[in-house]
């Protein structure tokens, strides 16, 4: 009987013992710690990968996973040049960190795709030098890069932009297919012309671009041309 006793109580202090534990000493999470990551920022090239360090974290998340993903232990994959935040939750409390997603490839520098404003606004930001502005529906830019020559003009219908043209020697055709899968998601084949959007859905798609080859005035050039995906 005694014995009985002093097992019953055993059990009841054991209970008492687990439940008055902290989910802190049994190595779980709390939320009411603030979770931590490091490093607060991080540069990565396209399509490579970094380990961040997170403590107290429940859930990983990328607020722009086209830019970059991150799984669920902290690893993240640039997807797409730009600048992303990743956030590391416990279900109450947040930390972030920035990412930002560099490119390989430097063809030309990234062109203003602010469809639908107007031209002075283009002007206004533009900082390459201006070739032509003689026709009320175009501005075109020297956008060459070291030995790399290339113009770029910026197209307007009823004032506002509504596509952008790229023009590079035939040699950089395959250099500019690299350029763009950096920044573009590869989206078909049509005829001779390479398209890529700047969404993994049609909903968040803004920009279209096409790649091909051009004859103009009688040299054959790669053409790269930018259109809004919503006209």
């Amino acid at each position: 009987m005694e014995r009985k006793n002093f097992l019953v109580l055993m059990l009841v202090l054991v209970s008492i013992s687990f439940t008055s534990c902290s989910k802190d000493e049994d190595g779980d999470i709390s939320p009411s710690i603030t979770p931590s990551i490091t490093p607060s920022s991080i540069s990565m090239y396209y399509n490579s990968t970094y380990q961040l360090n997170g403590s107290n974290v429940v859930t990983w998340e990328s607020s722009n996973e086209f830019v970059a993903t991150v799984d669920s232990k902290g690893l993240v994959r640039g997807g797409h040049v730009g600048t992303t935040t990743i956030s590391a939750s416990n279900g109450k409390n947040t930390a972030t960190c920035n990412v930002t997603i560099i490119p390989k490839v430097i063809l030309y520098d990234d062109p203003i795709l602010e469809w639908g404003v107007s031209k002075s606004t283009i002007i206004s930001k533009e900082s390459h030098s201006l070739k032509s502005s003689s026709s009320s529906a175009m501005l075109a830019y020297d956008y060459s890069i070291g030995g790399n020559s290339c113009l770029l003009t910026y197209n307007f219908t009823n004032e506002k932009l509504s596509r952008i043209d790229v023009y590079l020697d035939l040699l950089s055709f395959t250099i500019a297919g690299n350029h763009l899968v950096e920044r573009f998601s590869p989206l078909s084949i049509v005829g001779d012309i390479v398209m890529y959007s700047d969404g993994y859905t049609k909903d968040k798609t803004t920009t279209i671009v096409g790649l091909q080859t051009a004859n103009v005035s009688g040299t054959e050039l790669t053409y790269i041309s930018y259109i809004p995906s919503k006209e």
